[in-house]
């Protein structure tokens, strides 16, 4: 995570300030110690250009196709630093041979999502937004990577894209939390 807090930054808010001392002092500051609004650019632009040291997903990458996952990863894998982590939460399945003995302890476990509760979270963006962001997916769309995956698959994508000393944070009936290092 790049956080930029440049501090006083000389701009125009003393105009804007009713209190006449007030706007005189903060004026006399602002010229006396304020930065140049354009060497906050620079080191915006210098930051946002630097590899990173974390990259978080969360419920996000369930959504995409295999194929469209693995180039994320990959993409991901490239935007951080040697010694980057990258920290995965996503809906998982459980190894074949084990899926049946799984799926009926998980129908027995409380559902911590539904899919009607994703419909009204994105109703709500899109009228805080005023704008149709869109949902993303259909629970049944066969694209969609969705909970079909075992921790062993998603381990599999994260090796796959370069990722080494991958490991299992959580793991629960409805998610995995994984943690993987760029060499």
């Amino acid at each position: 995570m790049t956080i930029i807090s440049p501090g006083f930054v000389r701009t125009n808010l003393a105009d804007s300030v009713t209190n006449p001392e007030v706007k005189a002092k903060l004026a006399e500051s602002r010229d006396k110690f304020a930065m140049p609004p354009d060497a906050i650019a620079r080191a915006i632009a210098f930051a946002i250009e630097q590899p990173a040291d974390v990259v978080v997903a969360v419920n996000t990458v369930h959504w995409f196709s295999l194929a469209k996952a693995a180039g994320l990863f990959g993409d991901i894998f490239q935007s951080l630093r040697a010694g980057g982590v990258f920290l995965l939460v996503e809906p998982v399945g459980a190894e074949p041979p084990f899926a049946p003995g799984f799926n009926t302890w998980r129908k027995e476990q409380p559902s911590q999502h539904r899919y009607e509760d994703w419909r009204r979270f994105w109703s709500r963006v899109n009228a805080l937004l005023g704008y149709d962001y869109g949902f993303l997916g259909e629970p049944d769309d066969q694209n969609r990577i969705g909970d079909r995956l075992s921790v062993m698959q998603w381990v599999g994508l994260l090796t796959d894209a370069g990722f080494e000393s991958i490991d299992i944070l959580l793991r629960d009936a409805e998610k995995v939390v994984l943690a993987s290092v760029k060499p």
